[in-house]
């Protein structure tokens, strides 16, 4: 128990150190990083082949942590947490991966990889001594990271999300609020993924710019709910 809380703090200190990306390349930290847990090890040398991605599975994620911007979190514990979910936020992509080919190239998609990646990351949180509490905010933040990918720019679209999310995790008080909180691992993740998208005719069909625009529009309508939550109606079993 003693070495996991040493290794906690260390990692710890690591993934809030403001040179982050710098850090995690000397001294062999990123090897001791990746040591911590078969799953942080298993995102090395894994190719995305995704039109949405420039970096293999495990610098998408390290960019992702050194992207999360403490100036957009809501306070120091959210920043904190958020900068550890950042490197746990896709590593259920390496058994949610399934290929396709499409014109010739083979193309990964990883459905699904965000709710294993919330398994997987609790385990190891259980293990490394996080408290309940932290526990449920972490796996609340690598399970929703990329919730908003699809959904319409308008309330009633992101209420129906929120309720959905909540009905699949009882478990869980899910609010307009957490999901505010989401925001900066959300943009961080989109920072760290293809600067443009193009189709197959070679039209821009997204980037970075675009998507983090659009997580701003969303952070303004949730801004308008505050803390309303979507909790269970005790008399019909039904979350509202």
């Amino acid at each position: 128990m003693a070495d996991l809380k040493k290794e906690k703090a260390w990692m710890e200190e690591l993934l809030l150190d403001e040179r982050f990306f710098e850090q995690v390349h000397e001294n062999g930290n990123l090897d001791r990083l990746l040591s911590l847990s078969p799953h942080l090890l298993a995102m090395k040398d894994f190719e995305q082949k995704n039109p949405h991605h420039c970096y293999d599975l495990l610098y998408h994620s390290l960019h992702a942590v050194d992207h999360v911007d403490r100036a957009l979190c809501l306070d120091d514990e959210t920043y904190r947490l958020l900068r550890i979910a950042a490197l746990w936020h896709d590593t259920g992509k390496v058994p949610a991966m399934t290929e396709v080919e499409k014109d010739g190239k083979v193309v990964r998609h990883f459905y699904g990889h965000a709710e294993l990646s919330s398994k997987m990351a609790d385990e190891f949180f259980e293990e490394m001594g996080y408290p309940e509490e932290e526990r449920k905010l972490l796996s609340f933040y690598t399970g929703a990271h990329d919730g908003f990918m699809q959904v319409k720019v308008e309330e009633k679209a992101l209420r129906k999300l929120m309720r959905k999310y909540a009905k699949n995790h009882p478990q869980q008080d899910v609010s307009a609020e957490m999901f505010l909180r989401l925001i900066p691992l959300m943009k961080a993740d989109a920072m760290s993924q293809a600067e443009v998208v193009y189709d197959n005719e070679g039209n821009v069909i997204n980037s970075r710019e675009m998507k983090v625009k659009r997580l701003d529009e969303i952070a303004d309508i949730l801004k308008t709910m505050g803390a309303e939550t979507f909790k269970i109606d005790d008399s019909n079993g039904e979350r509202k």
